[in-house]
């Protein structure tokens, strides 16, 4: 395989990741949506397997391209001339990634913090229904004890 197709395939792999990025976007959306509505458990941790898919397969396409790009790198150095069209959208590439890196990075800080809303709400819920039961069962203790009499003598003597 010349040169050429390999900076073809790490221009495709850049393609690609810049769709998984896009797919990212769309999860962290619906998962916005998920913890703003009526928070669904099932619906919330369903979107978090799928960004974990899309996360590895980031990891493979930085980890192949990064690999194409240790073998090619003393030739785009040595002859940029020859492939400055190429370098040109390896660059505009790499600049559209880090845009949606930022994006996804900011939609991952916000849906933290909507996460930890919303789990602070569920976790004084959770309290507060310890609490009422804890209340429930002292009180049923207490009134449980009214019925019993204790033993009782009676002076007589006047």
């Amino acid at each position: 395989m010349d040169k050429k197709s390999y900076i073809q395939i790490m221009i495709q792999s850049l393609e690609k990741k810049g769709k998984v990025l896009d797919q990212i976007l769309l999860a962290n959306k619906r998962q916005n949506e998920v913890l703003s509505g009526e928070y669904d458990l099932d619906a919330f941790e369903e979107e978090i397997g799928k960004k974990g898919e899309l996360i590895d397969q980031i990891n493979q396409l930085d980890e192949g391209f990064e690999n194409l790009y240790e073998q090619l790198r003393c030739e785009l150095e040595d002859n940029k001339a020859a492939y400055r069209e190429e370098i040109g959208q390896l660059k505009q590439l790499v600049t559209m990634i880090t845009e949606k890196t930022v994006a996804v990075q900011k939609s991952e800080q916000q849906n933290k913090v909507l996460a930890e809303r919303v789990f602070l709400g569920e976790k004084r819920k959770i309290q507060q229904k310890r609490v009422s039961s804890r209340a429930v069962s002292q009180y049923y203790q207490s009134m449980s004890k009214t019925r019993y009499i204790d033993s009782q003598f009676l002076d007589k003597k006047k």
